[in-house]
């Protein structure tokens, strides 16, 4: 019998207790407590008693925001991450084959197949996916803003779910200018001050769902991606945008600049203060921002392609990648 934290947030998009009903009425052998904390800070007081009370296995009932504040406490710690993804895109999830069904992810947790997956630090702050600087994070504000503030578009975002970034996306891109910033970027692999509408940070390659950012980016090796969008102008910014959203990758495009990295630091030239978007959320909103990857910080129950789900589970057993 496992101890196992629930975590609901019930805010999120496509949030609804029916999934935790299943998980209760699939694991009712197991030692389940649920917690739907109203706040920060409550989400944390509960996370401590977790960590001091050595339970096993936490269950994010949410989206990738959800995820993001369980890792902020959880990072580093024997504590064994489920996610169920009720969220709008949930990367982490997709990224780790666990879909939406219910009784694939029961499936994981029976077998104890788990994977470490790298968590990227950004000024204290930890991502599991994707994230940046520039048109992107301006986005994630607004989604955010707009689900706050803007009757009837949780419901649109339940319904729509990862196709709502790129509709509000290409919405900024057509009704307003090309904003640049200018961004001093220093690693081992590339230094240089840019000018540029979007900076990238990737821990996966796709971003929102199903949009192909950095295609040979894995994240569980230590590193991170960074990709640079160069385009001077929105008509090529919004061509090289498309083949991404599409599914596609723009290879031949001269004005993007990809590499690998395990650290890097990226400043406002001018010491303005911008946003850092992360897992979906605005992470931290500052002039300066120093980025380093911690490989294999914490553990996610996971589908992994060699195991046969369909047999039986051994309770001794753990797969741990």
């Amino acid at each position: 019998m496992s101890h196992i934290s629930v975590y609901l947030n019930s805010k999120a998009s496509g949030g609804n207790i029916k999934w935790v009903k299943e998980v209760q009425k699939q694991l009712f052998r197991h030692d389940l407590l649920v917690k739907a904390p109203s706040s920060k800070e409550e989400l944390d007081i509960e996370l401590e008693k977790d960590i001091q009370n050595k339970v096993e296995h936490i269950f994010s009932v949410g989206g990738d925001g959800t995820a993001n504040c369980i890792l902020q406490k959880i990072a580093k710690t024997d504590i064994k991450l489920l996610i169920i993804p009720c969220g709008t895109a949930n990367d982490l999830a997709n990224e780790i084959g666990m879909g939406s069904s219910i009784k694939s992810m029961i499936k994981a947790f029976q077998h104890k197949t788990y994977k470490r997956v790298d968590l990227i630090e950004i000024n204290g702050k930890y991502m599991a996916t994707n994230g940046g600087i520039g048109c992107a994070a301006d986005v994630a504000g607004k989604i955010n803003a707009y689900r706050a503030g803007i009757f009837g578009f949780k419901g649109l975002m339940k319904n729509m779910g990862s196709s709502v970034y790129p509709l509000v996306f290409t919405k900024e891109l057509l009704v307003g200018s090309l904003k640049q910033y200018n961004l001093k970027v220093k690693s081992s692999e590339f230094s240089e001050i840019v000018k540029t509408p979007l900076l990238l940070i990737n821990n996966q390659s796709n971003l929102a769902g199903k949009f192909l950012v950095a295609p040979h980016t894995r994240n569980n090796d230590g590193k991170f991606n960074v990709t640079i969008f160069k385009h001077q102008n929105k008509k090529d910014f919004l061509k090289c945008a498309l083949k991404i959203l599409s599914g596609s990758y723009p290879y031949a495009d001269k004005n993007l600049i990809s590499f690998e990295t395990d650290s890097i630091e990226v400043s406002e030239v001018n010491g303005d203060k911008l946003p850092f978007f992360g897992d979906g959320e605005i992470l931290n909103q500052n002039s300066q921002f120093k980025i380093q990857a911690h490989e294999k910080a914490f553990n996610v129950c996971a589908l992994l392609d060699d195991v046969d789900y369909s047999s039986s589970y051994d309770l001794a057993q753990v797969r741990l990648v």
